[in-house]
Parts: structure tokens; C-alpha cells; sequence
């Protein structure tokens, strides 16, 4: 067919086609084209976490980084103060042992009490009050390890949380569904919750492991690492000192954060869910938060909707203002996790309230910094709460503990005893 047009012909259109390329027009079309095909194929504007193959490389090599530098500040630890790894609550005493299985009793007897008279709501809520200054009291008296108080303390205010729920919202009581309710990882009452098929339990016995194997690494990373890195700063020996010592705790609180994340909810909420066959989601994506308002979110989702739920929403809808009703909640979060540490340290200091209320000046900071830099968010968020909050909040209430309490902070045994 193409032999069958004139050689004339086939020059002239030749010719042609090359003077339509030539002219601006077509030029336009064609970038405009170009343009729209590049907008269709680019990757998402933000996007924090890469991991195409391209860059697999480049976030090994910085998780390899901050492994040596882990691994370097323990090797010192281990030459200057020897092996500091202990086994995790073997100094607990047998009155300590027996207070803690009269509290997980006693724990279950009330919630499931509760329910008797769940349908009055003022003796329920005098319920919830009485109770919880009993066991406070109890705990406070007769349990002397922090962290364990503090699990204590934390398991009651959970227990707490779901009684208010179910008081505010169950409108048919109905025990079955209050059973359901206590076991499932949710603090917010609904009738019915999206339920799996089936267990699998491939998934707990590999959640296990990581557990098993995550927890030994969290304990490991503590005492060798993050507190001989905490005596450095809390002793303000030197300036260098202080210095490193900041650096290497930053580090520590990051790596022990977001191992606390997987330890608790990402394998044994995860094993929960399976046996418990529930399936609501428990968190978010937090670690691509741009923004403090996306991280509370999506950090501890069960949180986040008690609160909106049965605070912030009533605010709003009595006519409050939302930056009124959110500084209510953040107060509100900011007094439990402060009743929390304070109890468990046997001390008041405030300053975790002080940080909770922090959080409404950075939300509005966050979102500028989100909204006028998109690349910079994810990295203004990780140095906001992870590298600069969350450090310096640790280090301001454990140093105003030992200024009120005139302990001697060069005796590293005397340190661990009161930190742990």
C-alpha cells in the first residue's frame, strides 16, 4: 500500500507534518498533554514513608546508623558501669505479689458488680468515685515499684472509662453484650461491633514471637541503654556530659516509643482482636502525622473516640466552642495522665498536665507548619513530640522528683530503684 503513493506525495505530507510540529501552537498542546500525563503518573505530593525500591537502600542504611549509635553508647554503658540488665520485676517482695493478684481480682469483681446497677446513673457514678479512691489508696500504700503502680493505675482508669461508657450509652442492658464490651480493646459501648469470621491462628502465634522477642529487646534497651543515657542528664555532672547524655536519651525514647507501639498495639491488642475475633481498627498511619491534631487521631483510636464521644461532642452541641471544648479535653486527658504518674510516683509535679495543655498552642503551630510546608510536616511532628517532648517531659518530671524528694543522685543504684 505505501509503495502504491506517489514518491511526490509522500514528500509533500512529510513536509507538511513537519511544519505543523514546528508550529507554537502544537508545541502548546504537546506540553499541555505531557503536563497532564506527568500529573496522572506523579507519585502523591506528600509522602514520608518511600518504600519503592529506589529507596529501600537509603532507610536501611539509616536504620544501620542508628543501630551503631545505639550500639556504641551501650558498649560504653557496659565498660564504664559493667552489665546493668536486670530481669524485669525479680526484686518485687511477696506482700507486693500478693497486693498485685488482690488488685486483678478485685478489678474484676467491680466492673462486673457495675453492672448491677448500671441502670441508675447517680449511684453508678458514686460507684465508679468510691471504688476508684479505694484502689488508689490501696496501690499508693502498697505497691512501691513506679512502673508497677503505674500499669495499675492505668488498668483502673480503662476500667473506669468502660463503666462510663456502657452507663452512658447501653440503653438495653444486656450482660452478654456487656461481657463483649469488657473484653474487646474499645472503650466506646456499641450494641455491635464488625466481628472476623474466624481466628487465625497463624497470626498469634507470629504475634507472639514478636512479642516474646520485643519485649526482651524493650528491656534490654532500657537498662543498658536509656537509663545509664537518663543518670548522664539527671546528674548534670558536666556540660559534655549532659550533652551526650541528652543526645543518646533523645535516641533511646524514640527507639523505646515505637517499640512500646508494636509491643502493645500492634501484637498484643493484634492477639486480642484474633482471639476476641474483633475487627474495628485500634490505631492509624500516626507515624505519617503532619500535624499534632493527626497523631492524637490516629495514636490511640479507642482514646480518641471515648473523648469524642462522651465530651467532645456533648461540648459542642451544648453550644461551647470547639477550641473551648478541645482545651477541655486536652485538660481532661492531661489530669489522667498526670493522676497516673504522680500516684505512681508518690509525687505531684504537674508537669505532664503541662504538657497535655502545650498541645493546643502546637496544634495551631503544626497545622501552619502543615499547611505552608507539606514535606516538612512529618519532620516537624517526629521533632516536636518525639525527639524534643517526649525527652524533655521525662527529664523535667523525673528532676523535679528528685529535687522534692533530696535524693542523692550519685548513687546509681539509688537511682534505679526510684526510677523503676
Amino acid at each position: 500500500m505505501v509503495n502504491s503513493v506517489p514518491t511526490e506525495n509522500r514528500y509533500e505530507a512529510i513536509e507538511e507534518l513537519r511544519k505543523r510540529i514546528e508550529e507554537p501552537s502544537f508545541n502548546r498542546q504537546a506540553q499541555d498533554n505531557l503536563q497532564n500525563s506527568d500529573a496522572t503518573n506523579r507519585p502523591p505530593e506528600y509522602s514520608p514513608v518511600d518504600t519503592s525500591p529506589e529507596t529501600n537502600g537509603w532507610n536501611n542504611l539509616i536504620a544501620l546508623v542508628a543501630f551503631m549509635g545505639c550500639f556504641r553508647f551501650i558498649l560504653v554503658n557496659i565498660v564504664e558501669l559493667g552489665w546493668l540488665v536486670q530481669i524485669p520485676f525479680c526484686k518485687l517482695t511477696l506482700k507486693e505479689l500478693v497486693w498485685i493478684v488482690f488488685y486483678v481480682l478485685f478489678y474484676n469483681i467491680r466492673i462486673l458488680a457495675f453492672y448491677l446497677i448500671s441502670r441508675f446513673k447517680i449511684p453508678a457514678i458514686c460507684y465508679i468515685s468510691v471504688t476508684e479512691a479505694v484502689v488508689a489508696f490501696l496501690i499508693f500504700r502498697n505497691i512501691s515499684k513506679t512502673t508497677i503502680s503505674a500499669f495499675l493505675y492505668t488498668y483502673s482508669v480503662v476500667a473506669n472509662m468502660k463503666m462510663i461508657s456502657y452507663l452512658l450509652s447501653a440503653d438495653d442492658k444486656n450482660f452478654t453484650k456487656y461481657l463483649e464490651f469488657l473484653i474487646f480493646p474499645t472503650l466506646v459501648y456499641k450494641d455491635s461491633y464488625k466481628r472476623k469470621s474466624k481466628c487465625n491462628f497463624k497470626t498469634i502465634a507470629k504475634c507472639s514471637v514478636k512479642l516474646l522477642f520485643s519485649l526482651f529487646l524493650f528491656c534490654f534497651l532500657m537498662d543498658q541503654h536509656a537509663v545509664p543515657a537518663f543518670f548522664r542528664v539527671i546528674l548534670l555532672h558536666s556540660l559534655n556530659s549532659f550533652i551526650d547524655g541528652l543526645f543518646n536519651f533523645c535516641l533511646a525514647s524514640i527507639i523505646l516509643f515505637n517499640l512500646f507501639f508494636k509491643i502493645f498495639f500492634d501484637y498484643t491488642i493484634s492477639i486480642i482482636c484474633e482471639l476476641t475475633s474483633f475487627d474495628e481498627k485500634v490505631y492509624g498511619e500516626w507515624w505519617n502525622s503532619r500535624s499534632s491534631e493527626e497523631f492524637w487521631s490516629k495514636w490511640n483510636i479507642p482514646v480518641h473516640a471515648f473523648v469524642k464521644k462522651h465530651m467532645y461532642s456533648p461540648l459542642v452541641s451544648s453550644g461551647v466552642d470547639k477550641h473551648a471544648a478541645s482545651l477541655l479535653c486536652f485538660l481532661l486527658s492531661g489530669a489522667l495522665h498526670e493522676y497516673v504518674v504522680s500516684l505512681s510516683l508518690k509525687s505531684f509535679n504537674g508537669w505532664f498536665l503541662i504538657g497535655m495543655v502545650v498541645q493546643i498552642p502546637l496544634h495551631f503551630v503544626s497545622n501552619y507548619v502543615k499547611r505552608k510546608y507539606p514535606s516538612l510536616g512529618n519532620i516537624f511532628f517526629w521533632l516536636s513530640f518525639c525527639v524534643i517532648g517526649q525527652p524533655m517531659l521525662i527529664i523535667l518530671i523525673y528532676r523535679t522528683f528528685y529535687i522534692k524528694n533530696n535524693i542523692d543522685l550519685h548513687n546509681y543504684n539509688r537511682f534505679i530503684h526510684t526510677i523503676m
